[in-house]
């Protein structure tokens, strides 16, 4: 199937889960997270996955938002208190989620990334300070706090070798402006929004980030997720649709293979786009300036000094 046609799937999962909550109003929500501790503080958007082995609570977070309601760090902090569940998986590797723990730890506010860290600033690229709040509740509540997502290393090396165009390069930077402009007014209903404008923008980033990614995070909550202990899932929001559907689909065969494979870094490419961007056209503009210079500048230069008299005339030597 196409990625619309994933995204299809996604929406109509999505609205199947939501469904108590959106038509049966507070009772039917209470019933759909019944036994969970502190359901009532649970944001409206929370999906619920339980099959009896695993009693999961998935939620989004939006990128850069820390304070107030609609999927900052302060509402899935609040609801972390809330329920105090056993485990917290959270979209972070190991590295990011070292410097979040070091913040969160030693009390220093949290520090946005660079300006020129695309993926660290975009919807659905590389979480990070976002979740300072919720690494400060969840060690409030003892809970134990596990990092399921890809190493950065190998998101950023798998963006570098698949984005080989500039055409998918100037896609990927089309998106970042377009989610930098929703970042103050986007909301976790948003989410497919942004996922859709990704994959729209540039396809190639949409399988990197959002495909590959859920994929290997189910795999790793699956692995990590402590058997009918209430665990909850906090995930951005562009990856929240297709998280929730890759947690609801039976496990596949060989799915430690595949995110043994999604989990490596990749060979990097850079120096392919430097001998291919600058090295060659370099070498070539070279040539051709040589070669017109020696062809056409040179010769005319030769030619007006052969015809000047001055320039040209010999001293004559003087007779005893």
């Amino acid at each position: 199937p196409t990625v619309s046609n994933r995204l299809d799937l996604a929406s109509s999962v999505m609205r199947r889960t939501l469904r108590p909550l959106r038509h049966s109003g507070a009772a039917s929500a209470a019933r759909h997270f019944a036994g969970v501790p502190g359901a009532q503080a649970l944001p409206a958007h929370a999906v619920r996955i339980e099959d009896g082995h695993w009693r999961l609570t998935v939620l989004p977070l939006l990128h850069g938002r820390l304070e107030g309601a609609g999927g900052s760090g302060a509402e899935v902090a609040a609801a972390i208190r809330a329920a105090a569940p056993r485990q917290v998986l959270v979209e972070l590797c190991a590295e990011r989620y070292g410097k979040v723990l070091m913040t969160a730890v030693m009390g220093l506010p949290p520090r946005p990334p660079p300006r020129l860290d695309l993926l660290g600033n975009v919807h659905g690229g590389l979480l990070g300070h976002e979740f300072t709040p919720v690494l400060q509740a969840a060690r409030e509540v003892g809970a134990a706090v596990v990092p399921v997502d890809r190493p950065s290393a190998a998101i950023r090396s798998r963006i570098g070798q698949i984005l080989w165009h500039p055409r998918l390069l100037q896609g990927l930077l089309r998106y970042g402006r377009h989610s930098l402009l929703q970042r103050s007014t986007a909301m976790p209903k948003d989410g497919q929004a942004l996922c859709r404008e990704l994959e729209e923008s540039c396809s190639a980033a949409h399988r990197v980030l959002v495909e590959e990614r859920s994929t290997c995070m189910a795999q790793q909550i699956r692995t990590a997720a402590v058997p009918r202990a209430e665990v909850f899932v906090i995930c951005g929001a562009p990856n929240f649709a297709s998280l929730v559907v890759a947690l609801q689909r039976p496990p596949r065969e060989g799915g430690a293979d595949e995110l043994a494979r999604l989990a490596r870094r990749f060979v990097p490419v850079w120096p392919l786009y430097v001998l291919g961007y600058v090295v060659v056209p370099g070498a070539l503009a070279a040539y051709v300036l040589g070669s017109v210079w020696e062809s056409f500048i040179a010769p005319a230069l030769d030619f007006e000094q052969a015809g000047d008299p001055a320039a040209g005339a010999l001293p004559v030597p003087r007779r005893a």
